[in-house]
């Protein structure tokens, strides 16, 4: 950010704004002790699950907490049933081990005890301290063969299930837990918050050059319905893994082992885990015309392997800057160069089938075409060339020129 010219200004806290007109006015508190007067174009609220952005704005943040302890840390350990490269969940008896190595010598083990459920008093929670015996116990009632021999912190946190009603109010917008919070189930918290961001940024870059502001309702729209989706998915997922009885026991312990084997769950897991299977394909932004190839606009768009191309032996290896880039698939040099004339704030990549594998055939088809992606790396508009109404209306939409 500092390279853009960007200043980050920290122990700095935001005290209040208002918005009038269109406008906003904020009040923030230095290092120093002093106040400052701002008017930014937009407040985004990055400020966690406590955000002051969101509660200032008046946003309802609508859920509860899921009554269960957890346990975080770090520690050195030892054992046949230490973790190598992969991570590994245990159930036992209604609690969850899980555990994954930082490095050569560190190991990150989170605990969702469901013998501690009680009250769910996040502040009662907090208060605990905790010792190695905590996490070496249900270690040991798992039947997990390893020792804790050190550790570099530990504490205890709460989880709740929680979305905001909007992720815009006007020129406040929120994204990451300030707008969702949930259980770690799935490691889905950071990166869900990086994809908002993601989401985010190139839309309000392209307002800032002078695209319509109603642009900027997508960002709700889009992922809005991914933050639902995760809280139904980690709410359900936390309860599976956690329920306890002797059946649902011998059930859960003896079906997942085999499910979480067989080939399409591991992709739908991987896809899932990755983040690499969401999809926009409803979102209001997005123009699809048909064509061939299963790619469609609001997918995410994939690195594919181009042959014949000494330059670049990926089709997205050179594309490290924050536009559009607009795919042209079988075009003419001519249309190549009117294109990037024309789209002034977009990449223009040329390529023709024949430097696809079968693979990228598949996927983009050998139809003469045209794909745009955006700077988010998701296809926004899937079209034919020589269809330019329906080309510049989207482009303007997006702002590309």
């Amino acid at each position: 950010m500092e390279s853009l010219g960007v200043k980050i200004q920290r122990k700095t806290e935001l005290i209040s704004f208002i918005q009038q007109n269109g406008n906003v006015s904020a009040v923030l508190r230095l290092p120093n002790g002093a106040k400052e007067e701002i008017s930014p174009r937009w407040i985004i609220g990055c400020d966690g699950a406590h955000s002051t952005v969101r509660e200032q704005a008046q946003i309802p943040f609508e859920g509860g907490g899921v009554g269960l302890s957890f346990f975080l840390g770090d520690f050195e350990i030892d054992g046949p049933d230490a973790p190598a490269d992969g991570l590994l969940i245990h159930w036992h008896k209604g609690n969850v081990v899980f555990m994954g190595r930082l490095s050569d010598k560190i190991t990150r083990v989170i605990l969702a005890l469901h013998q501690e459920q009680g009250s769910g008093e996040e502040k009662e929670d907090q208060k605990r301290k905790l010792s190695i015996k905590d996490f070496q116990d249900p270690i040991d009632s798992a039947g997990i063969r390893l020792k804790i021999r050190s550790s570099d912190w530990m504490t205890p946190f709460h989880v709740n299930d929680r979305q905001a009603q909007h992720y815009r109010a006007g020129n406040v917008l929120l994204a990451g837990d300030a707008s969702h919070i949930h259980s770690p189930i799935g490691g889905q918290g950071m990166n869900t918050g990086i994809q908002d961001a993601a989401n985010l940024c190139w839309k309000l870059a392209a307002v800032a050059r002078g695209t319509d502001d109603r642009l900027l309702d997508s960002y709700e729209e889009e992922r809005g319905q991914v933050g639902r989706a995760l809280l139904k998915f980690t709410e359900r997922g936390l309860k599976m893994a956690t329920e306890s009885g002797w059946v649902v026991e011998r059930i859960r312990d003896a079906i997942l082992p085999i499910i979480s084997g067989l080939a399409p769950i591991q992709k739908s897991i991987l896809g899932f885990v990755s983040e690499t299977a969401i999809e926009y394909r409803s979102s209001s932004i997005v123009s699809d015309h048909g064509g061939d190839g299963s790619l469609r606009a609001g997918d995410r768009m994939p690195d594919l392997t181009l042959l014949h191309k000494e330059d670049r032996a990926t089709l997205l290896a050179d594309w490290t800057d924050g536009k559009h880039l607009v795919l042209l698939l079988g075009a003419t040099d001519s249309e190549s160069g009117e294109f990037t004339t024309h789209f002034t704030h977009a990449r223009i990549i040329h390529v023709h089938a024949s430097d696809l594998d079968l693979e990228g055939q598949r996927l983009l088809g050998v139809e003469k075409k045209l794909l745009i992606v955006r700077p988010d790396g998701y296809i926004g508009f899937r079209g034919s060339i020589e269809k330019r109404d329906d080309l510049e209306a989207y482009a303007r939409q997006d702002g590309l020129c």
